[in-house]
């Protein structure tokens, strides 16, 4: 079977307002093999879904569209399908990446000026995550032993692997949340906060999400529902709220958040935003420190502003954390795992400790 006609099963929905870059857009991804569907403005994409009679396998937008732009019509596609794979062109990956939901989102980047062969490349990492998130239903329900801190550790290994910050997500978020809170937690693996930073994705399980607020809010039941460790539950539940009062589940501000979940909501977010810079091309040590800058920005009105302090003197530290590589494992033709992932050594040495 040729590569052509294994692709052909793809559909690709292009919005793109300028006629000339419309046109070579979709000739060459149909070259390729892609079903290509192109539209001029955001206000075209209902009728388009409406008539294939499904979700796009992938949409690909400008940022800057009449009308409606790209952020806002990525929005309503999630809003409706969650885990729509969605490619956004943008000149300005600063003003795509403060949108921390789509940053957490099945949402990819791809920087002005780029060629042909990176925009399909781009199409096919997008449907390589889709792939991923999709390869496996969820661990059984029943599949409860062994356990992590009561948690299944078999629902920590499927989400760490389905991650949208990469696998291996978890331990990276807990090892941060360790330079974070310095030294007093080293010696305790299952500490309440490592456990929030393990599981704080399990709502994945349920669903992909495009609002982060919504994802810690079911994998806090799904714990809860478990049995797990109240506070566990809290940490993660709360981790979304914003120091200023102006976001999160309950509005709660300042000294009224828990205290590990302001810390497991810098370290969650310094993942995050490496990883997205990283999926834009951007070397990694640049993209550590735009990470951290572009936390620090966000003192006083997402993050507590103590914690900024820690993460301006720890930037070393930070780095050697966040910049390991996070390799697609699944192949977007196929379907089949790439690679096995190995189980994370944190993990593996805290399911000993409990056993």
């Amino acid at each position: 079977m040729s590569k052509n006609t294994q692709l052909k099963r793809w559909s690709v929905l292009l919005v793109e307002d300028e006629a000339g870059t419309r046109g070579v857009l979709a000739k060459h991804l149909g070259r390729v093999g892609l079903d290509v569907t192109a539209v001029e403005a955001a206000e075209d994409v209902p009728g388009a879904r409406e008539r294939l009679g499904r979700p796009f396998d992938v949409v690909v937008s400008d940022v800057h569209l009449p009308g409606m732009s790209g952020i806002e019509l990525a929005t309503m596609l999630l809003a409706s399908f969650p885990g729509q794979p969605i490619v956004l062109i943008t000149g300005d990956p600063d003003a795509a990446l403060r949108r921390e939901a789509l940053s957490r989102g099945p949402v990819s980047y791809l920087l002005k000026p780029f060629d042909l062969a990176e925009l399909e490349s781009a199409v096919r990492e997008a449907l390589a995550g889709d792939a991923r998130r999709r390869l496996t239903p969820p661990p059984s329900l029943k599949k409860v032993e062994p356990r992590v801190g009561g948690i299944p550790a078999d629902w920590l290994k499927w989400v760490d692997e389905r991650s949208y910050a990469g696998a291996g997500h978890g331990v990276r978020v807990a090892r941060l949340c360790r330079v974070l809170v310095g030294d007093r937690q080293q010696d305790d693996p299952l500490s309440k906060l490592q456990l929030a930073s393990y599981g704080h994705e399990v709502g994945l399980m349920a669903g992909a999400a495009s609002d982060p607020v919504e994802l810690a809010w079911r994998g806090a039941d799904t714990i809860a529902g478990l049995g797990g460790d109240p506070e566990v539950v809290r940490v993660i539940r709360h981790m979304h709220e914003r120091w200023d009062g102006s976001g999160g589940p309950e509005k709660l501000a300042g000294a009224s958040i828990p205290a590990g979940s302001a810390v497991l909501s810098v370290a969650d977010s310094l993942d995050h935003y490496a990883g997205a810079w990283m999926q834009v091309g951007v070397p990694t040590v640049d993209a550590v420190d735009r990470a951290i800058e572009l936390v620090l920005a966000q003192s006083g009105s997402a993050f507590n502003p103590e914690l900024m302090e820690v993460v301006s003197g720890s930037r070393a530290a930070i780095l050697a954390i966040c910049e390991g590589k996070r390799p697609a494992p699944v192949d977007a033709l196929t379907g089949r795992a790439l690679h096995r992932n190995a189980f994370p050594a944190v993990l593996e040495a805290a399911l000993s400790t409990e056993s």
